[in-house]
């Protein structure tokens, strides 16, 4: 809640809104250079899904870092998420690295 209350004051998190007024997709943007944007915390909520929702505020967002000057955009996806990565594929992103995040205990 922290870390998406930091995006929302900086003005890096985005709302999509259907035709109704109701807040139906969100993405942020988190982190950028003067070259690039990163977007990630793409979300839909389950009974929105399906929709085109994601994908609008996606390709808005990823357009208008475009226009306004950035180089390139990319986007932290879940590459076990097939619907998704489809998606991301159709907006003309690419897969380029797979991360993978590790947890080191200490010894007792």
């Amino acid at each position: 809640a922290v870390r998406m209350d930091r995006y929302i004051a900086s003005g890096k998190a985005f709302l999509w809104q259907n035709e109704a007024g109701e807040s139906v997709a969100m993405a942020c943007i988190v982190r950028d250079s003067p070259t690039t944007s990163s977007i990630s915390w793409v979300y839909t909520p389950p009974k929105k899904r399906g929709l085109g929702y994601g994908a609008c505020v996606v390709a808005f967002l990823s357009q208008e870092q475009l226009d306004g000057g950035k180089k390139a955009c990319n986007l932290h996806t879940d590459l076990e998420n097939p619907t998704s990565n489809a998606l991301y594929r159709r907006l003309g992103y690419q897969p380029v690295e797979r991360q993978v995040c590790l947890q080191f205990l200490a010894a007792h």
